[in-house]
């Protein structure tokens, strides 16, 4: 499933709001350079050419607006089906927004909240907490905001640097999802494509 892979990174990528460089930077807060009706429209229009199967296997499981590398890689382990070594928790959006009710904006001092990885039906929400990217002096705004989301009827579950490093970490932190999102775990998950991307 490597091809698979990489062929489902490379969509993200032009998908989202961020671009590798030469030297392998990365720079972030771009505009997409393309969306996912486009690329449907032209995995249709190229069919089940010779050799473009892969890459036609991977329109299933791109996604619009990824802001970052790691949140592609949390999006592929968390959208493969458990047959492929993912978790199977499709059905969520990137950078999704959450409206502010009226009663509420004064108080917070916002209209809306963007959210990493929401799953809207399930008011189920996976916050990214990456230092590097996010920033780490934003503790108490980020307290502020769970607070904010729980009373809205959001459960926020919280995904470290560090549990996305080691696979036993990241393994349980995507159980735990998945048990907010009622479904049912696996007792043993063993050698997940997502643990080889990192």
């Amino acid at each position: 499933d490597s091809e698979l892979v990489s062929s489902v990174r490379l969509g993200f990528e032009f998908c989202g709001t961020y671009s590798f460089k030469v030297g392998g930077t990365v720079e972030y807060g771009l505009a997409p350079l393309c969306n996912m009706q486009k690329v449907e429209k032209l995995s249709r229009e190229v069919g089940r050419k010779r050799g473009l199967a892969g890459n036609r296997d991977a329109v299933h499981y791109i996604m619009d607006n990824s802001g970052s590398p790691y949140e592609t890689d949390i999006a592929i382990a968390m959208s493969f089906s458990t047959v492929r070594g993912g978790y199977g928790m499709k059905g969520f959006s990137l950078n999704g927004e959450i409206e502010i009710p009226e009663r509420l904006r004064a108080r917070l001092g916002k209209d809306s909240y963007r959210c990493d990885f929401l799953w809207e039906e399930k008011r189920v929400i996976l916050e990214y907490d990456s230092d590097s990217y996010h920033g780490s002096n934003r503790r108490s705004y980020d307290a502020i905001r769970v607070n904010a989301l729980t009373e809205l009827g959001y459960t926020v579950c919280t995904l470290t640097t560090n549990q996305l490093r080691y696979s036993m970490s990241f393994d349980t932190a995507m159980r735990s999802v998945r048990c907010c999102l009622g479904l049912r775990n696996r007792s043993e998950v063993r050698d997940l494509p997502a643990r080889r991307m990192r």
